[in-house]
C-alpha cells in the first residue's frame, strides 16, 4: 500500500508526465492510480467514509458536470474536472499516513534535472521529451524560460510552489532537519527565477514571507529585481 500510495504522490506532482501522452497538459495516469486505491478502500473495508466537507465537495463536482453540460459544444475536460479534483483530494486525505518525504524530495530532484538537461542541452531535451510531454513550450529565444518536465514556464512554477507548499507543512517540517528543509526551498527559489514567469514572481513572494520576516522578505525581492 505504500509503494502505490508513493507511486501516487510522485506522479501527482509530476502530473504532466506519460510514457504515451493525450491530447491534454495534464497526463491521466495520477488520476488512474487514485481511482484504483479508491477502489482498492472499498474492497478491503467495504465501504469509504465522508466527512462534512467530503460531501459537500462532492455534491458540487456532481452538480459542476450537470450545470456545464448544458453549455452548447460541452468540453469533456472541464465537465469532469472537479470531479477529478475530489477524487485527488480524497485520495490524499485518505492515504495521507503513507507517504514518505523523500517521495516528494525525488520529484523536485526529477524537476531539477529536467530544468538543468532542457538548459545545457535544449535541443535534445525536445526531441526527448516530447515522447513522454504533450507539448513543450520554450522558447529562449523569446525570452521564456525553463519549463523542465512541464509544458510551459507557469506550469514549472506552480510545481515548485506545489512541493514547496507540502514542505513547509507542520507534519514534514517536524520530522526534517532544518538545514535540508531551507537548502531544498532554496533550490525552489532559485529555479523559480529560472521559469522567468510572472506567476513565479508571486510565488516567490509567498515563499520568502514564510522563510523570513516580511521585511527581510520585502529587501530581497527588492535586490532581486532592481
Amino acid at each position: 500500500m505504500a509503494v502505490l500510495s508513493n507511486i501516487f504522490l510522485f506522479l501527482l506532482l509530476l502530473p504532466y508526465l506519460s510514457p504515451y501522452p493525450v491530447n491534454s497538459d495534464i497526463q491521466p495516469l495520477f488520476v488512474l492510480i487514485s481511482i484504483f486505491l479508491l477502489v482498492l478502500k472499498i474492497y478491503q473495508k467495504g465501504k469509504i467514509k465522508f466527512n462534512r466537507t467530503d460531501f459537500i465537495f462532492l455534491i458540487i463536482s456532481l452538480f459542476s458536470i450537470l450545470f456545464i453540460s448544458l453549455e452548447d459544444t460541452p468540453i469533456l475536460k472541464k465537465q469532469l474536472g472537479l470531479l477529478v479534483a475530489f477524487l485527488i483530494y480524497y485520495t490524499y486525505k485518505e492515504y495521507y499516513k503513507y507517504f514518505h518525504i523523500d517521495t516528494v524530495y525525488f520529484a523536485l530532484m526529477t524537476l531539477v534535472f529536467g530544468a538543468i538537461f532542457q538548459y545545457i542541452f535544449p535541443e535534445i531535451f525536445g526531441s526527448f521529451f516530447e515522447n513522454f510531454i504533450n507539448h513543450i513550450r520554450y522558447s529562449p529565444e523569446q525570452g521564456r524560460g525553463l519549463t523542465s518536465l512541464t509544458p510551459e514556464p507557469a506550469f514549472f512554477a506552480a510545481s515548485l510552489m506545489v512541493i514547496s507548499f507540502i514542505l513547509s507543512t507542520e507534519k514534514m517540517k517536524k520530522i526534517e532537519p532544518i538545514g535540508r528543509y531551507y537548502f531544498f526551498q532554496f533550490i525552489i527559489i532559485f529555479f523559480l527565477l529560472m521559469t522567468k514567469s510572472f506567476v513565479s514572481i508571486i510565488f516567490l513572494v509567498f515563499i520568502l514571507f514564510h522563510l523570513f520576516n516580511i521585511k527581510k522578505s520585502l529587501f530581497i525581492i527588492i535586490t532581486i529585481f532592481a
